[in-house]
């Protein structure tokens, strides 16, 4: 099956910050400026979401984090590991949440995760995003086997550590 559209017009300020890294307060500040959409208003005035939203956040996010790179590039020195796959996660997420491509970002995302430790915030989404899909749907069949690997990995470290002692 094919990597389906998930219903995103139930997206609160919350998940949509929590899947793209950013605080509440530059969610706002970039509909206020209207580098995104104005969202309708739910129950309570809570805003609402949609898929416009997101690609629109899966820019901005893009474009900030193509300039930190750039910037700690321009320094001379190398960005440190653990920095640069920060970047990297962050890049990736928001080429699967929303980019034009996501079974290209979820296979740069697999790579990733093969060659650093993804963050708990970025298994965390990864995990909400699979529930939420149809069972059999490829992007979650993909989440899946990426988060399968790790607990392989991190059960073999934990074993060689004991190993050793």
């Amino acid at each position: 099956m094919p990597i389906a559209p998930i219903d995103e017009d139930e997206l609160s300020p919350g998940d949509l910050c929590e899947r793209f890294e950013i605080p509440r307060t530059t969610l706002f500040r970039w509909e206020e400026r209207g580098d995104i959409p104005k969202t309708r208003r739910g129950a309570r005035d809570s805003r609402i979401y949609r898929r416009e939203h997101v690609e629109a956040v899966a820019r901005l996010v893009r474009d900030k984090t193509g300039e930190e790179y750039k910037a700690a590039n321009e320094g001379g020195e190398r960005p440190q590991p653990e920095a640069l796959a920060q970047l990297w996660e962050r890049l990736y997420l928001a080429d699967y949440f929303g980019g034009p491509d996501p079974r290209h970002a979820l296979d740069q995302l697999r790579g990733l995760a093969r060659a650093t430790r993804l963050s708990s915030r970025a298994v965390r989404v990864l995990v909400q995003d699979a529930q939420r899909r149809p069972i059999g749907d490829e992007a979650r069949v993909k989440i899946w086997e990426i988060l399968l690997a790790l607990d392989v990995n991190t059960n073999e470290l934990a074993h060689q550590g004991e190993e050793r002692n």
